[in-house]
C-alpha cells in the first residue's frame, strides 16, 4: 500500500497526476472517504490528466454514472453512495465489456463484485489539519501497478 499527504488542493492535484499515469483502457480506481475528503476532486484532476476538462467532472451523486471522453478511451464516472449490489452487473456490464477506464466513488462496499476484474482502491482521510489529507492507494491485481 502506498500512503501519499497533501496539505493543499495543489498537493492533491500533484498526486492525482502520479495516479494517472497508472490508468489505461480496462482500470477500475474505486474510491472512498467521509463525505468532503476530496473524492470527486481527486477524480477531476485525474481526469484532466486524460485529457478531460475539468468543467465536466461533475460528481455524478444524483445521476449515478457520467461518462468523459479522454485520449486514453471513455472514463465512466459513478457514485454508487445509494446504489444495492443487486444493480451492480446492470450498470456495469458495459464498462467491463468495453474494457472502459472506470472511476467509482463509495465503490470499496463493493469490492467482492470488483475483484474478478481487479482494482486499484483509493481511499482518502481527513487530516490534522483543515486543508490535509491522507490518502491510502492499494491495488488488487498486479497488472495494474
Amino acid at each position: 500500500m502506498d500512503v501519499y499527504t497533501a496539505e493543499s488542493e495543489n498537493d492533491l492535484a500533484d498526486i492525482a497526476r502520479a495516479l494517472a499515469t497508472h490508468v489505461h483502457a480496462g482500470t477500475i480506481v474505486l474510491f472512498d472517504g467521509e463525505l468532503g475528503t476530496g473524492k470527486t476532486t481527486l477524480i477531476r484532476g485525474m481526469c484532466m490528466c486524460l485529457g478531460v476538462s475539468a468543467l465536466q467532472v461533475k460528481s455524478p451523486n444524483f445521476t449515478i454514472h457520467n461518462r468523459y471522453p479522454s485520449v486514453r478511451g471513455t472514463v465512466n464516472h459513478f457514485d454508487l453512495y445509494r446504489v444495492h449490489a443487486e444493480d451492480l452487473y446492470d450498470l456495469f456490464r458495459d464498462t467491463m465489456l468495453n474494457q472502459e477506464i472506470t472511476f467509482v466513488e463509495w465503490g470499496g462496499r463493493f469490492s467482492a463484485f470488483f475483484s474478478r476484474y481487479g482494482y486499484m482502491h483509493i481511499t482518502l482521510y481527513y487530516g490534522a489539519e483543515a486543508d490535509q489529507r491522507t490518502i491510502h492507494v492499494a491495488t488488487y491485481n498486479e497488472a495494474l501497478v
